[in-house]
């Protein structure tokens, strides 16, 4: 259920005049920019609604944990044609590129950090551990295979429109006879970076995204935090349009469609009427019913909210008082782990903060990522 409302902020709701032209549920980065590209076109008559303490929806940028903002939520800019890249330059942020998959730690084969060379070839280096120098740097053929599995599924026959979509697993397991070792691979690697496990992924979401993703494969990190960045986007509205801790209960159409108007049930009972309601909520929300809308969503869109899911992930912070790796260190797939990969982005988030150890001695941070059946574990 939404937070309980303070007295406080419903004073603040009040403050909002009785109509507005768009209403726009949700201050995450979508709703955002929406409201940014109202004001851009002309349309100043605009409420921003959010139900949480502060905008920026999935962000969490946390300080004084580490000597820069530590990122709980999202952190990575993936690939470089893309509009919130474009967005961050625009708040002044400098971003690093990080080249994905870095390195890899195999869990049971007696081995240390080991560096996949792209350009050489797909060689490798291992940092310490007990297996042979000659044979950390032999080409893998389990990684180099499961590369190739997944850069070329776009090129691959489509499933059967007809037939229920076969899972990534059964894609791996049953097209293509991969190995344990194999699979291990591409749930450490692909899977968890879907955000998602071989079960839940299907095959032909693999296809369409092989296909039709142009915006490239670099992962760039801000030196300013993401919070700061939507408080940026927030502080560019018309002033005093933007509202945190006003959950929306209840949204109502009256009147004709195109004609009428949108009554917005708010904190404490406090209404809102706009011309338009933009609804930028997650879909979390929406499937777990806290906003009632009446008449009810079109079956066709309460479908749609129906089957779709939204994979579980979660992070492990770890604070260290020196580190520990090597200086070029950014990310470890850990295949057999159980923290599927392990990266740390203190070169790129050292110019955003202090610099300064914390009170805790904390110099150094690495953030462990876990999704699908690793987050629920």
């Amino acid at each position: 259920m939404p937070p309980p409302t303070a007295p406080a902020e419903q004073a603040a709701a009040a403050d909002l005049p009785a109509y507005v032209a768009v209403a726009i549920i949700g201050a995450g980065f979508a709703g955002l920019q929406a409201a940014a590209t109202l004001a851009a076109a002309g349309i100043t008559d605009i409420a921003l609604l959010e139900a949480g303490p502060a905008v920026g929806g999935r962000v969490r940028s946390h300080p004084g944990l580490a000597p820069w903002p530590v990122e709980a939520g999202a952190e990575f800019v993936h690939g470089g044609n893309v509009a919130l890249r474009r967005l961050l330059r625009r708040a002044g942020c400098t971003l690093t590129e990080y080249a994905w998959p870095d390195r890899w730690w195999f869990a049971g084969e007696g081995c240390g950090l080991v560096r996949e060379e792209k350009e050489g070839g797909g060689s490798w280096c291992c940092f310490g551990g007990r297996r042979a120098q000659a044979e950390a740097t032999a080409a893998d053929p389990d990684l180099a295979r499961v590369h190739a599995l997944f850069a070329g599924v776009g090129a691959e026959a489509e499933p059967d429109p007809n037939t229920p979509d076969p899972s990534a697993r059964a894609w791996l397991v049953g097209t293509h006879a991969a190995s344990p070792r194999q699979v291990a691979i591409a749930e450490a690697c692909y899977v968890n970076d879907f955000g998602a496990d071989l079960e839940s992924l299907g095959r032909r979401e693999l296809g369409i995204e092989n296909r039709l993703w142009d915006a490239g494969e670099a992962y760039l990190v801000s030196d300013k935090p993401l919070a700061a960045v939507a408080a940026h986007m927030a502080a560019r509205l018309p002033a005093g349009r933007v509202r945190t801790g006003w959950p929306v209960a209840g949204v109502r159409v009256e009147g004709e469609e195109g004609s009428g108007s949108v009554l917005l049930t708010g904190p404490g009972g406090v209404t809102l009427r706009a011309g338009t309601a933009i609804i930028a909520v997650p879909l979390a929300v929406l499937q777990a019913g806290h906003i009632a809308f009446d008449p009810p969503l079109p079956p066709l869109k309460r479908e749609a909210m129906a089957r779709v899911t939204v994979g579980r992930a979660m992070k492990v912070i770890l604070g260290f008082r020196a580190r520990f790796w090597p200086p070029d260190f950014f990310d470890a797939v850990c295949p057999g782990g159980f923290v599927p990969e392990f990266w740390t982005v203190d070169g790129a988030k050292s110019g955003g903060g202090t610099g300064e150890k914390t009170a805790d001695g904390i110099a150094q941070v690495m953030t462990g990522f876990l999704a699908g059946r690793f987050a629920a574990a």
